[in-house]
């Protein structure tokens, strides 16, 4: 879905809306007072996930990277913020580099 039509207006969920209206009040669609569900990320990072966030971003690929330095997001894991998504952002980032980019001539080879 396009963007423009995805998101038209700034509403987030303007086609839902759009296909939900027959069926929900006003009331609900209109509803501007909702909050996103929290994780505590940081405490996961820090706690029961710990040893594999530092495998990921110790690993040497991750080393070698220079789009980001992963010494220093590791450097930092402790210094997040309870709710904060940026060590969450830098994961994804990594495990998807290493599951597509470093597999670039794999995915080469089928491609041939």
């Amino acid at each position: 879905i396009p963007s423009d039509i995805k998101f038209a207006g700034g509403d987030m969920k303007h086609v839902f809306k759009k296909v939900a209206a027959p069926f929900l009040p006003r009331k609900i669609l209109e509803r501007k007072d909702k909050m996103g569900f929290t994780t505590p990320l940081s405490e996961w990072i820090t706690g029961e996930a710990e040893d594999y966030v530092k495998d990921v971003f110790s690993s040497r690929q991750a080393a070698s990277r220079e789009l980001v330095n992963n010494r220093a997001v590791l450097a930092n894991l402790e210094n997040e913020p309870r709710f904060g998504r940026k060590i969450w952002g830098f994961l994804c980032l990594e495990l998807w580099q290493q599951a597509f980019h470093d597999r670039e001539h794999e995915f080469k080879k089928m491609a041939a």
